[in-house]
């Protein structure tokens, strides 16, 4: 029997079902993919929204309560909040610019400045006004953990320290870190005390303190010094408030000031308050208030003026001998010390009038006047007869020193500073000085990186870096002239002459100065007496902040001529580095952060295109008053960064009065990725100007508003306080608030 096998029957319909499905699965799986690919930047977008609102929210708030805190607060005052992301990351950056504002002190004058917080040395400048002779630059030593570095010549004395704070400053105690002869030495003070150790005089010291302080170095039995104030108007030196270490011993105190004005003082056990009237008289004459006390340890001295003045302190440790005794520079009615005009002291005493030019100079003082011998010294006693303290004007520019002894000019004893004629400051590139009768030692130091200079005496030239403590040297009478070439930076000379003496020391980053000479309506290019930063890393900068190789922030001062005065004080600015506190995430583009700088709150989502949230606050009126305060954060050592949720606290360490004077010409600049639209943001309400509709960028012609505009040109990051023409009285206050965050 034949078997037969099962054929296989194909069934094409089950087949083609099957591809079928398999390829509708596919489409399906193609569809969702398509839409997959369509909706994932929408859900990233979402994401992104949601990583914005959550943290503009807090930055806002965290923001206001900065304000609230640096406005109204006390330095020592904290707040606590939270910070909490969602899936991006905070991180502090140091790099990204800042702020500068300046400000000018003479009519029909501008300062603007380009490149100044890029952490390299060339800063650009641009005064079209007049001729530059000079520019000074101050590191402000601003930030959190930042110390002040004091640079103590080789002088065998003491030094005497005190708290500089007041009601401006922490009230914290202050730490002290000295090193001498290889020995380092700490130390801590409260607010009310005062803290002296002994100088050796074998070698330079270093002062390190993390606040501000007054410094003085004695030596001897006593001494006279200028003493500055807490907060200095910028265009003429002076101050209103002084806080300052008194040795035990005999003391005068003396108040100078060009108007009337009335003064309270708190000294230990004296305390009181006095109104001190100027003289009516046809010629100026000035005020003075003295006061002489003894006191049998060292204390601390708050003075009060309701007027801009000058302050010396003249001591002796010997509470039965008299303090007419050493002597001190004496600055022009512009603060500066070779000049034309000056309001001496009205106390009974000498003027030393120096005559730094190869040709003579005439000096007249009300109904008086005299010649001087070209590079000579000229002892007047003072004050003339039948006057309290008349001006003195010199045809040519002459540089004064003031002691309250009866003396000529044949001997000397005392510390001073040697002035600079090529900038009328404390250092330059040519230093001159006449020492005395008895002699002079001569204490040079490098106000900058390196400098190459020549003492003509000796006529040896010298190549010294900053960190090398260069010879004292010692001269007998005759001219103490250096040149130091321009090509490097300059020196500062300390002059040490007799036994005795006293002097204000100020920090190592303070008024360093070198000579320009320009008359420019483009840009001046500067080089900056720093070293540059070389790779730029947010650490470096912070490095660099700390030891004082590049400045934190910066006071820059423009010296020239203005009407008879050849050496004024022009205009000034402030350039502050402001870290970021950045919050950095994702939506379908990379790179987008909500951030917090200098009271502005700033994003660049959706599309990197920066935004301004929240506008640093202003204030003016009432009249014409306009204030800024700039609120700085800083991290604490002891901050971290990352993601997830933080604690923040929040403390005001300082509130520094860096202007209150009247000014003609008010300028803002932002440095950094927002400037341009910080500077846009802060002009808004000129859209309701008419004049402005009419004639854009007319400020001759914008008389119905007043307030910040743009500076004339596209895309501008400068805004100009508009006056209507008007000089006004301008006040520039910053707050230090530090900032801990720790994650939760």
């Amino acid at each position: 029997m034949k078997s037969t096998a099962a054929i296989p029957i194909r069934d094409e319909e089950a087949v083609s079902a099957a591809i079928g499905t398999v390829l509708l699965f596919a489409g399906v799986l193609s569809i969702i993919g398509v839409m997959m690919m369509t909706m994932i930047p929408v859900i990233e977008e979402l994401e992104g929204a949601v990583e914005r609102g959550n943290m503009v929210t807090q930055m806002l708030d965290m923001s206001n309560e900065i304000d609230q805190l640096s406005s109204n607060g006390m330095p020592g005052d904290s707040s606590t909040s939270v910070l909490k992301g969602v899936e991006g990351r905070f991180k502090w950056q140091n790099q990204q610019g800042g702020v500068w504002i300046s400000a000018a002190w003479q009519d029909s004058s501008s300062l603007r400045l380009a490149d100044a917080l890029d952490l390299d040395r060339d800063l650009q400048i641009r005064y079209p006004t007049g001729e530059v002779s000079a520019i000074c630059f101050e590191d402000l030593r601003l930030g959190s953990g930042i110390l002040s570095h004091f640079r103590i010549p080789a002088m065998e004395g003491r030094l005497l320290v005190s708290p500089d704070s007041g009601l401006a400053q922490s009230q914290g105690p202050l730490s002290i870190m000295m090193e001498q002869d290889g020995v380092q030495t700490n130390a801590k003070i409260a607010d009310g005390e005062t803290w002296s150790i002994s100088l050796s005089g074998n070698d330079e010291s270093w002062l390190h303190l993390d606040a501000p302080a007054q410094v003085l170095l004695l030596k001897g039995e006593g001494g006279t010094s200028l003493i500055p104030a807490q907060a200095i108007n910028p265009s003429s030196g002076e101050g209103r408030a002084w806080r300052v270490a008194i040795p035990a011993g005999n003391n005068t105190l003396t108040l100078v000031s060009q108007q009337t004005f009335s003064v309270e003082w708190n000294i230990g056990d004296y305390v009181g308050s006095e109104i001190v009237l100027e003289r009516d008289s046809f010629i100026e004459e000035g005020a003075t208030w003295t006061i002489t006390f003894n006191n049998s340890e060292d204390l601390i001295a708050n003075i009060q003026s309701s007027a801009d003045a000058r302050m010396i302190l003249a001591h002796n440790d010997d509470v039965g001998k008299s303090t007419a005794i050493g002597f001190t520079s004496w600055p022009s009615i512009f603060g500066n010390l070779y000049a034309n005009t000056f309001q001496p002291p009205g106390n009974s005493g000498t003027l030393l009038i120096t005559n730094q030019q190869n040709t003579s100079a005439t000096v007249r003082w009300g109904n008086g006047a005299a010649s001087i011998g070209a590079e000579s010294t000229l002892a007047v006693q003072w004050p003339p007869q039948g006057t309290v303290s008349p001006q003195l004007i010199a045809d040519d520019p002459v540089s004064l020193r003031w002691t309250f002894a009866q003396r000529n000019s044949s001997n000397a004893t005392g510390l001073d500073m040697v002035v600079a004629i090529d900038s009328s400051r404390n250092s330059g590139h040519s230093l001159f000085d006449i020492s005395p009768e008895n002699g002079a030692q001569y204490h040079p130091q490098v106000t900058g990186t390196t400098s190459n200079w020549t003492a003509v005496v000796s006529n040896i030239t010298t190549l010294s870096l900053h960190n090398q403590a260069i010879t004292t040297l010692v001269q007998g009478q005759g001219l103490m002239r250096i040149n130091a070439d321009d090509t490097h930076d300059g020196l500062r000379l300390y002059h040490e002459s007799g036994e005795d003496g006293i002097l204000s020391i100020q920090h190592d980053g303070k008024e360093r100065c070198r000579k320009i000479g320009i008359r420019a309506s483009g840009w001046i290019s500067i080089e900056l007496p720093w070293k540059a930063l070389l790779s730029s890393t947010d650490l470096e900068a912070k490095t660099a902040w700390q030891d004082g190789s590049h400045p934190s922030s910066l006071k820059v001062e423009l010296i020239g001529p203005w009407m008879d005065e050849k050496t004024t004080t022009l205009s000034t600015a402030w350039a502050i580095h402001a870290p970021r506190l950045v919050y950095g995430f994702s939506s379908s583009i990379k790179g987008l952060e909500v951030a917090m700088r200098a009271g502005a709150v700033v994003t660049n989502h959706p599309e990197v295109e920066p935004t301004v949230i929240k506008s640093p606050l202003d204030r003016n009126g009432p009249g014409p008053r306009f204030a800024i305060s700039i609120p700085l954060l800083t991290p604490t050592s002891e901050s971290q960064i990352g993601s997830g949720k933080y604690s923040i606290d929040l403390l005001l360490e300082q509130r520094l009065s860096l202007t209150s004077a009247e000014a003609h010409e008010v300028r803002r600049g932002w440095d950094g990725p927002y400037g341009r639209t910080l500077a846009a943001a802060v002009s808004r309400d000129l859209r309701s100007s008419e004049d402005w509709t009419s004639a854009p960028m007319r400020l001759d012609l914008l008389n119905d508003y007043k307030g910040w505009v743009p500076h004339p040109s596209m895309d501008s990051s400068e805004t100009i306080y508009h006056t209507q023409g008007e000089s006004i009285q301008f006040s520039l206050q910053l707050s230090l608030v530090s900032c801990t965050m720790r994650g939760m």
